[in-house]
């Protein structure tokens, strides 16, 4: 199997560094061939992953579809596992501003002020907010 070709049945099936190995050369890949019923499956499912799954769908979804992923990276920012809220962080943060609504802006700091206890999310907000401005301005 090439590194570009995914089968959902392995990402499935591997765990730990053997998932690491397979996702890895497919995220890094400038062309990536998934069936699109594959994709929106792994998107549906997205809620019910375990965290290194979840991270590689997220990271696989946001190549496949942006405008679909995105909008759902705020809610993951409040995940209770560190890897989640770090990639959906940065997803966040290389996402290109022209995908930054008020909708994104206000779920991250609905997400924000549900959580205070993550401190972090106010700089996130932040940044989130300042670029979603200059957009619009």
């Amino acid at each position: 199997m090439d590194s570009t070709d995914f089968a959902y049945e392995t990402f499935i099936r591997l765990s730990g560094t053997e998932l690491c190995s397979y996702m890895e050369p497919r995220i890094a890949a400038s062309q990536l061939v998934i069936l699109q019923d594959v994709a929106e499956r792994i998107l549906s499912e997205l809620p019910t992953y375990e965290e290194y799954h979840l991270v590689y769908a997220l990271l696989l979804c946001n190549k496949l579809f942006p405008e679909r992923v995105i909008p759902l990276l705020p809610t993951y920012l409040a995940h209770e596992r560190d890897s989640v809220c770090c990639t959906a962080m940065n997803l966040l943060d290389a996402t290109p501003d022209d995908y930054l609504t008020d909708q994104i802006a206000e779920s991250a700091r609905l997400v924000r002020d549900a959580h205070s206890e993550r401190a972090f999310l106010a700089d996130v907000v932040d940044r989130l907010e300042k670029r979603h401005r200059r957009h619009r301005d």
